[in-house]
């Protein structure tokens, strides 16, 4: 309190004037002598001692050459305040130049280190630099000042000269002439150094290269920071308050590299700024590949979204390099309804929006680009929520409803109508609304999926017939205000339809195969005029046909046409037996023409392989079938390998070889024919010895204990592909 009013007193007007000298150092030396700074101001540099050996010799040198420093700092100082009182004021960097060139040779490692010193800005910082390191060579002479620590054995003595950075518990130096430190955590001050200008003598003899220089200020808060599993400070500063840790009274922790190592997390991204008008900005966004294609092609749907008003548009693409014509259909699109021009993009780093073309197009319409940083979707959000919420209403609509899934095309389309009519929480109303100025007509929605009865203007059964055919509903039209919905027809093909005389059972979802037009119950097809020529018809009875459906796809079969056979027995017993002993005779018809096996007896210690018939049926694109197929294979997974199979590897075609024929073909305008190879396989020989059972009900009379042989490939064997490739190369 004594020291804050004498303070007082000074700022008052107490002044040193000549008269009052006495007075005012008595009180300076009170003030700073309170903030145990007087000894240090006040003590002097002084030469070491006297001796004969090499630790000696270079502190009298380094001493030497530090009190030359100090007193061309001096020297420096006066002259730049003297050029300051003539008129020439310099700048901090041409005052720290100066100091630096100014240095004699012997200080080149000293230049050079406060040359690449970020923290040296001013001839204030030299002189600071100087004097840290007239501090360092004072406390590395011998019989210096120790700072020892406080233990619970027994207590040391007193330092004579106090430390500002002394606290208990902590040992300040060891009198050694150089510290080293594995790591620059510890040091408040740090400079690199060329690389091969100095190098230090270890313990046992060794020349270390020395990295870099500073200084150090040893905390024992590191040190229990790196006992504790470097766990964080508050947690420290918990354990140091209950006195669990050692004498350490406050946890002071500086930055600490390990932990940023292990510890590192994303930087929080923040909240973005809106956009005050539409088109001023715009998100963009491709979602896919999806796993089944729409009904069209597409597997992939790219949005464009407004900022301001969050009106989006969706469209259904087959590939991402679409990406580009989508835009540009979009930008004709927005900026003729809105008379404005789009001001900005935000997407991804997609190679589709970082085409050439793209980059065009954006420059000539004079539309800035906002990039995401690389692994960074967050700062495209807008864009990947609008992904997301219209896949989770899809997923909810297609389950309540019962079409396909190759419909989502339809049900990504009707999910973006309906969230541009319904508010969202960044915007004050609908984006219908903000878009077009007009309040959303949501009295015209309906269930996705629903089934729907749609006014037939042809009436294929005139007055008596059904004014009314059951439908689906897919999604709303584009560019009509009306309905867009299938109907099946008799023969199995799929229709859609445009109307806006629906009418709509909003608690029944059909699934394909049960719409369609109907026929009226209990009504037959009115009767033509008899006196015209009647066309002549078949007196055969029709082939019952039956339907099923494969996820969701509807095929017309023939009642006959039963599940394949899964063995020889099942399909003998059918009633197309004979076509299946037919289809089986030619498979080994084909075996014998190619000479795939002879029949050898079983060579003592060789194992034979199984075999067993695989059974098909070959259908048309109808439906309809095209031939049985019967094929045999052997059973290669009881094959051991380096026994009776070595290699299996074999080289197959990329599918850009087969484009490239195809675009050749295009480009010239040639024909192209596809050729299919029977019994492909059979050409491949075989270098090793196998074995193989003969198929079941195709045993040679006589001949039933022996085995076939191979002497080609069949289906089935492990080394089949790989003998079939090095028969033409």
């Amino acid at each position: 309190m004594a020291s804050k009013g004498i303070v007082a007193d000074l700022n008052k007007g107490e002044k040193l004037d000549g008269d009052n000298y006495d007075i005012w150092h008595r009180k300076i030396q009170y003030v700073l002598n309170e903030q145990e700074v007087l000894e240090t101001l006040t003590h002097s540099l002084s030469a070491p001692e006297q001796g004969d050996t090499k630790q000696h010799t270079r502190d009298l040198a380094a001493f030497e050459k530090l009190w030359k420093a100090l007193k061309h700092l001096r020297t420096m100082s006066t002259m730049i305040r003297e050029l300051k009182t003539a008129g020439n004021n310099l700048t901090d960097e041409q005052q720290v130049q100066a100091m630096i060139l100014s240095l004699p040779s012997s200080w080149e490692t000293m230049s050079q280190n406060m040359t690449h010193n970020e923290n040296i800005k001013s001839f204030d910082d030299v002189a600071c630099h100087l004097e840290l390191e007239a501090e360092r060579l004072e406390a590395a002479k011998p019989n210096g000042s120790v700072y020892m620590a406080e233990t619970n054995s027994h207590r040391a003595s007193r330092p004579k000269r106090k430390s500002p950075d002394y606290t208990p518990g902590q040992t300040l130096d060891s009198t050694a002439t150089d510290h080293v430190a594995r790591d620059r955590v510890r040091f408040v001050e740090f400079c690199w150094i060329l690389i091969g200008s100095r190098n230090i003598i270890v313990g046992n003899g060794a020349s270390v290269e020395v990295l870099g220089i500073g200084t150090s200020k040893l905390d024992f808060s590191v040190v229990w920071h790196a006992r504790l599993g470097h766990i964080g400070q508050e947690r420290m500063a918990r354990l140091a308050r209950e006195g669990l840790i050692g004498n350490l009274a406050k946890v002071t922790l500086p930055t600490c590299e390990h932990c940023l190592v292990g510890k590192s997390k994303r930087k929080p991204f923040g909240k973005a700024n809106r956009a005050s008008f539409p088109l001023q900005l715009i998100h963009s966004d491709i979602c896919g590949p999806m796993n089944v294609r729409v009904r069209h092609g597409g597997s992939y749907f790219i949005t464009f979204i407004d900022d301001f008003t969050r009106y989006g548009h969706v469209y259904l693409i087959s590939h991402k390099s679409e990406a580009l014509d989508c835009f540009r259909r979009y930008v004709s699109l927005v900026e003729n309804q809105l008379d404005k021009s789009i001001k900005a993009l935000k997407t991804d780093r997609g190679r589709e929006y970082l085409s050439k073309q793209f980059k065009e197009l954006c420059d000539e319409k004079g539309i800035m680009r906002q990039l995401t940083m690389p692994r960074t979707p967050q700062q495209n959000g807008v864009a990947e929520r609008r992904n997301r919420t219209l896949l989770e209403m899809v997923w909810s609509i297609m389950a309540q409803g019962n079409l396909p899934i190759s419909y989502w095309g339809d049900a990504i389309l009707t999910a973006a109508y309906i969230l541009n009519r319904v508010p969202s929480k960044l915007v004050p109303s609908t984006p219908y609304e903000l878009w077009t100025s007009k309040k959303p007509d949501l009295s015209s929605l309906q269930p996705w999926g629903s089934a729907s009865f749609v006014h037939d203007t042809f009436r294929k059964y005139g007055k008596l017939g059904p004014r009314e055919k059951k439908c689906i509903f897919i999604r709303y039209s584009e560019h009509s205000k009306g309905y867009v919905l299938i109907g099946e027809q008799p023969d199995g093909s799929v229709t859609e339809v445009e109307s806006r005389d629906v009418d709509f059972i909003e608690n029944e979802f059909p699934s394909r195969g049960i719409v369609g037009v109907t026929q009226p119950s209990g009504s037959a097809p009115l009767e033509e005029d008899s006196q015209q020529p009647q066309p002549r018809r078949s007196k055969r009875g029709s082939v019952p046909r039956r339907r099923f459906e494969i996820e969701g796809e509807a095929f017309m079969v023939s009642s006959q046409d039963d599940e394949e056979p899964r063995t020889v027995q099942e399909a003998l017993s059918s009633s197309t037996s004979d076509k299946w002993m037919k289809a089986m005779d030619d498979e080994m018809e084909s075996m014998r023409t190619n000479q795939v096996w002879d029949l050898v007896d079983l060579p003592p210690g060789q194992k034979a392989i199984g075999n067993k018939w695989v059974l098909k049926i070959k259908r048309k694109a109808d439906g309809s079938i095209e031939r049985y197929k019967a094929r045999l294979v052997a059973k290669g997974y009881t094959q051991k390998e380096g026994v009776n199979y070595e290699e299996t590897f074999s080289p197959a075609v990329r599918f850009a070889s087969v484009r490239l024929i195809l675009a050749i073909v295009a480009n010239l305008n040639l024909e192209l024919y596809q050729m299919d190879i029977k019994t492909t396989f059979l050409n491949g020989e075989l270098d090793e010895e196998i074995y193989m059972d003969q198929p079941v009900d195709f045993v040679a009379k006589g001949q039933e204990r022996k085995v076939c042989k191979f002497k080609r490939s069949i289906y089935g064997l492990k080394q089949l592909s790989r003998q079939w490739y090095l028969r033409f190369h």
